[in-house]
C-alpha cells in the first residue's frame, strides 16, 4: 500500500483506528500517519467524529468527519479544495467493520470516478491459515467489531458489482508480535514455506481495483 501511496496525493478512507487511535500514533504503526510520510498529499476521512478531532490534535490538518455510505460529496469538494484532485483511494482493514459494504463502495467508487483515482482494499483473509488452525483449537480468532468474513472470490464479487474492476490481487501473511516465542517461530516458518507455495493462506487480501467504464 505504502509504495502504491508513494508520490500520490491520497484520501485515506478509514482513517481513524478507533479506540487504538493514541496507541497506534505512539507506536508508528498508525498507517494514516505511514501513508502520509510517503504521499505527495493527503486527506483523511472517517465517520469517527471523535477520532477526526483527536487526529486534529494530534497534528493532522487533511482530516473529515464523513459517512461515505451516505454522500461522497463533501469528500470530493475538500479533496479538491486541499489536493487538487486525487490519485489513490485508501481503505485498508476497514470494509469488514461496516454495516453497509455496498454502500460504502459506492461512495467511494464516485469519488474514485471523479477524480479517476485508483482504489486499494485490504480485508483479513477468511481462510487464513492461522485462522483454520484456531477452528482446529476449537476457538475463533476474529476482531469483535468484524461483520463479514471474505475470501478473495467474495470480495472480489462484491466490488464488481459496486461498479469496479480488479487490476491486481495481492495475500500478505502477518507475524505473531504479542505470541510466545514458540508460537512466533512456527507462524515464521509456515510464512516462509507454506504461504509462498499458496498464498491464499496468507492472513490478508490487498486488491487494486479501478471504476469499471460505463458500458
Amino acid at each position: 500500500m505504502l509504495r502504491q501511496c508513494a508520490e500520490q496525493r491520497v484520501i485515506d478512507a478509514g482513517c481513524v483506528d478507533s479506540g487504538l487511535l493514541d496507541e497506534r500514533v505512539s507506536s508508528g504503526e498508525l498507517m494514516h500517519k505511514r501513508i502520509a510520510e510517503v504521499a505527495s498529499a493527503t486527506l483523511g476521512v472517517d465517520i469517527d467524529a471523535q477520532g477526526v478531532e483527536r487526529l486534529r490534535e494530534l497534528g493532522f490538518a487533511n482530516v473529515i468527519a464523513a459517512d461515505l455510505s451516505v454522500s461522497s460529496e463533501p469528500v470530493i469538494r475538500e479533496a479538491e479544495r486541499v489536493m487538487k484532485g486525487c490519485d489513490v483511494i485508501t481503505r485498508g482493514e476497514v470494509l469488514e467493520h461496516v454495516p453497509n459494504a455496498g454502500g460504502l463502495l459506492k461512495g467511494i467508487g464516485e469519488i474514485a470516478r471523479a477524480f479517476d483515482a485508483a482504489v486499494i482494499v485490504t480485508v483479513p483473509n477468511a481462510f487464513s491459515i492461522r485462522g483454520m488452525l484456531s477452528i482446529v483449537r476449537g476457538t475463533e480468532t476474529v476482531h469483535p467489531d468484524h461483520k463479514y468474513y471474505f475470501s478473495w472470490r467474495t470480495l472480489k464479487s462484491l466490488l464488481e458489482q459496486s461498479g469496479f474492476e480488479i487490476v491486481k490481487t495481492h495475500f500478505y501473511a502477518g507475524t505473531l508480535v504479542s505470541a510466545s516465542p514458540f508460537a512466533r517461530f512456527v507462524k515464521g516458518a509456515l510464512n516462509r514455506t507454506v504461504v509462498p507455495l499458496r498464498p491464499q493462506l496468507g492472513e490478508g487480501i490487498a486488491i487494486r481495483a479501478r471504476v469499471a467504464a460505463r458500458s
